[in-house]
């Protein structure tokens, strides 16, 4: 990859272009990544640049740049392309009333852009070789502000204020980091997704000669032999098929039916079996209280899951 040029330096608290300034040591230009001194290079060779002076030239001038225009092209303008909460490919741009570059005002991270408009706020992060990390965005999360990333790594060779100014306005580079619309989607699909791993597809499998101390119907210690006495015409009642040498297998759904009759609303805190990866226990949130469920438990379950039941 060839070498990529510094167009870009600070002098007097401000981004300058090459371009604005005379050449050599009179340009009175400072590295935006290292504060280093910077000469300025405009040539009949070479593309007009900066270099640094009496120093190796840093790898990041040109991306603290970019990442210092964006915020200050924001500044100035004021105004975004907003994605729709559920669909980032719609939206419209959007007026704010206040721009705050790098705000302290939370506690948990520092958005390098903040759009306000009377109680409304969106942070905005610049995406210029590194996104939002895994632990940035579970503290964007905890703290429930919306928040969208804007993607400039594309313009490193090339990039001004109107260049940049197209990407905040067409919206086609802004994507949601956390907003609440889409946080509760996949709080939902979460949910789901560890619902239909915690329940056993046939619920409780019990063998003959298996004891079950909770049968809804006799509500006493039962040993099955068949299965089928007392089983089928049981609402909880599953199905028999053959296995191995036993007649047949019981697959009874009561103990499950407790969790599958009642709106999840979040799960935690999950036990299994270490061999058979049995359901032992699980909290479930219903109705905003959380209570504790004991999963069935069989001697048999290792053994049939060991044979693809």
């Amino acid at each position: 990859m060839s070498e990529r040029l510094l167009k870009y330096g600070i002098k007097d608290g401000r981004l300058i272009s090459i371009e604005e300034v005379v050449s050599g040591m009179g340009c009175g230009c400072f590295c935006p990544s290292c504060g280093a001194v910077l000469v300025a290079k405009k040539g009949l060779k070479r593309e007009h640049h900066f270099a640094h002076y009496n120093a190796n030239d840093c790898k990041h001038g040109s991306e603290s740049a970019l990442h210092l225009m964006a915020k200050n092209t924001m500044a100035s303008l004021k105004c975004l392309f907003v994605p729709d909460m559920d669909d980032s490919s719609s939206g419209s741009v959007r007026d704010f009333s206040a721009v705050e570059l790098e705000s302290r005002s939370f506690q948990s991270f520092i958005p390098d852009i903040v759009l306000k408009n009377n109680d409304e706020i969106l942070c905005v992060e610049i995406l210029v070789t590194h996104a939002v990390d895994e632990e940035k965005e579970k503290k964007i999360e905890r703290s429930k502000i919306p928040t969208v990333e804007i993607d400039l790594g594309g313009m490193l060779e090339s990039f001004d204020e109107k260049s940049i100014t197209e990407v905040f306005l067409s919206g086609r580079l802004t994507k949601w980091v956390y907003n609440s619309v889409i946080a509760e989607r996949l709080r939902k699909e979460r949910i789901e997704k560890e619902l239909s791993d915690l329940l056993p597809p046939i619920g409780s499998v019990y063998t003959p000669g298996s004891e079950w101390y909770d049968c809804p119907r006799l509500k006493r210690k039962m040993s099955f032999f068949y299965g089928k006495d007392s089983c089928h015409d049981c609402w909880y009642f599953n199905h028999l098929y053959p296995f191995k040498n036993y007649t047949n297998v019981l697959q009874c759904i009561y103990r499950e039916s407790d969790l599958l009759k009642q709106k999840v609303e979040d799960v935690r805190n999950v036990v299994r079996e270490s061999e058979s990866g049995l359901l032992l226990s699980v909290d479930i949130l219903v109705d905003k209280i959380w209570q504790h469920w004991e999963g069935s438990k069989t001697e048999k379950l290792s053994l049939l899951k060991a044979n693809g039941y």
